[in-house]
């Protein structure tokens, strides 16, 4: 953990891709990348279920844990000019010109499935967090925390119900219609009086059929029964027990049983938006041990006895029970506290501020 914080982008709050050495311990950055998606999912979505899973006694996870959200949040999001949907994307830095000295954050614009678990990481975290003081997790952050949830899964739903057959390609990309960044529409809404919804807030956006009217293009036409969106359907339904995401995760049940259902179980879909989507030979282990198994949570009327506040859902779906490390145990391993570094600046301070470009090389030693 202390060598995870020591190469934290001080700009970002985030990760960039490393080139391994082989070793326990990254050698050096491979670019000035950044992604919630591929690659990068995971680590931040254990940052907090890490903090949780320990009761809420590491604090340097939750540290980096909100300062990692707040990164992204500032970072990542972007709406689309169609529809003004929300979404989340990866950044490169890159010269704007070849004689440039700096390097500028550059969004691909797309949205992977894989990234669309981050609506119900941010869910999680609004509702399992709500207990820390008000200068480490101010309420007003926790409920923006919540709406950008809302706004992400409502644009994960709709690559579903937009498509032909109701399941959604894995990757979209908002480039070509026109992508604009979230945090700097924010900061102008604010200017402006706060009036009507923030941008990329509203959950009651219409299904459109029309590929020209969607604001994002397919780009990878395939749906692989992955788990993310429907496991953010669930713990939103979870944390605010708003019929919506239910309606909605049965819309998705209704396509799988239509289009993904064989004669001896169930298969991954070619081109699901094409009026010929083809079923691949594959069935993925993780669509029965995390698909269906947040479908049959999400309509089950009791918890099963898997309350949000008792267990944590892990990457792959299982759940494993809060516990908290007993004195003699601490001892006994040889267990120590961490000492609290803070999490950085605020939610607030990040989204009044500007991004900072980064120099195109490392200026020479003495210089």
């Amino acid at each position: 953990m202390d060598g995870l914080m020591e190469i934290q982008d001080p700009d970002t709050q985030m990760w960039s891709q490393w080139i391994s050495n082989g070793g326990s311990k990254p050698a050096a950055p491979a670019r000035p990348q950044f992604s919630i998606g591929s690659g990068g999912d995971s680590a931040y979505e254990y940052l907090l279920k890490q903090y949780l899973l320990s009761g809420k006694t590491e604090p340097q996870m939750l540290e980096m844990y909100l300062s990692s959200m707040r990164g992204a949040i500032t970072n990542l999001l972007y709406v689309s000019k169609q529809r003004n949907l929300l979404y989340v994307t990866d950044i490169a830095y890159s010269k704007p010109n070849q004689a440039s000295k700096i390097l500028v954050p550059v969004p691909s614009n797309d949205l992977e499935h894989l990234s669309c678990f981050l609506p119900g990481l941010l869910a999680l975290g609004a509702h399992t967090l709500k207990d820390l003081p008000e200068d480490v997790f101010p309420a007003e952050e926790r409920r923006l925390h919540l709406d950008i949830a809302k706004g992400l899964a409502t644009t994960c739903y709709l690559a579903y119900a937009d498509s032909f057959t109701g399941l959604a390609p894995d990757v979209i990309n908002f480039g070509a219609r026109g992508g604009r960044s979230w945090s700097e529409l924010y900061k102008k809404w604010e200017d402006n009086g706060r009036h009507g919804t923030p941008p990329g807030f509203k959950v009651d956006v219409p299904v459109q059929k029309d590929p020209s009217q969607r604001g994002y293009d397919v780009r990878v036409g395939r749906w692989l029964s992955r788990p993310e969106t429907v496991e953010s359907l669930f713990i939103l339904y979870r944390v605010t027990g708003e019929q919506i995401w239910r309606n909605r995760g049965y819309e998705i049940f209704e396509a799988i049983q239509m289009w993904s259902k064989g004669p001896v179980g169930y298969s991954s879909v070619w081109e699901p938006d094409s009026s010929t989507p083809e079923r691949m030979d594959e069935m993925p282990s993780y669509f029965l041990a995390e698909t269906l198994k947040y479908l049959y949570l999400l309509f089950k009327e009791d918890d099963c006895g898997l309350s949000l506040d008792k267990i944590v859902f892990n990457t792959e779906a299982h759940p494993l029970p809060v516990f908290k490390w007993t004195p003699q145990e601490m001892e006994h391993y040889q267990l120590r506290k961490r000492p609290s570094k803070g999490s950085g600046p605020s939610l607030k301070e990040l989204l009044r501020g500007k991004r900072k470009p980064k120099p195109a090389s490392k200026p020479e030693s003495g210089a």
